[in-house]
């Protein structure tokens, strides 16, 4: 958990290879991410997009 914090807090999309495990699937659909649960690189890219807003 501390190792997404820290790539969440410094924008570091590529440590979350180290986070998520291969093959995970992940479900962001309530924060308006992917319908359904996407697979860590659709993650990876929506998170870079929609948390670029943040400072």
């Amino acid at each position: 958990m501390t190792k997404y914090v820290e790539a969440i807090d410094n924008k570091d999309w590529n440590m979350l290879d180290e986070v998520f495990t291969e093959g995970a699937f992940l479900d962001y659909e309530s924060s308006g991410g992917p319908d359904g649960k996407g697979d860590s690189p659709t993650i990876k890219k929506w998170l870079q997009k929609n948390l670029s807003i943040f400072p």
